[in-house]
């Protein structure tokens, strides 16, 4: 909540008013991010992440209310999705349409469907481990 009357790119704001910012839009914005719907997970590389604003990707929100879970979430998505992608191949099931759904986080919806196939050797090695508990 605001707690002076301020002036925002032109826009002027009363005291009391209650500012927020969409994630959504802001990690969407084209003025900020190069094809923005396009999936490019090195648009987070240190070079291309220094060019951008601090506050431009703030999935945890920022400052002193930052939350207090953001590097153990973070941490955990990396070994996870390291994990499934050592053992597995992902694909989407044919004619899959997933769009988002904004709820207190984004989240696909329906679920994603996808199929999970075993890389070569992951059955043997399932099996050997499954021998050895026996």
């Amino acid at each position: 909540m605001t707690v002076e009357d301020d002036t925002l790119a032109g826009y002027t704001i009363a005291a009391g008013a209650i500012v927020l910012l969409s994630p959504y839009v802001t990690h969407r914005h084209p003025a900020v991010w190069e094809a923005p719907e396009r999936f490019d997970p090195d648009r987070f590389a240190p070079a291309r992440a220094a060019a951008r604003p601090t506050m431009a990707y703030f999935p945890f929100g920022g400052g002193p209310r930052r939350c207090i879970g953001s590097g153990f979430a973070t941490l955990e998505m990396q070994l996870i999705v390291t994990a499934v992608v050592q053992r597995y191949r992902l694909t989407l099931v044919s004619g899959a349409c997933v769009s988002p759904t904004a709820g207190l986080t984004l989240r696909p919806s329906p679920a994603v469907p996808s199929w999970l196939h075993p890389l070569r050797g992951e059955r043997e090695h399932r099996d050997e481990h499954r021998d050895h508990r026996a």
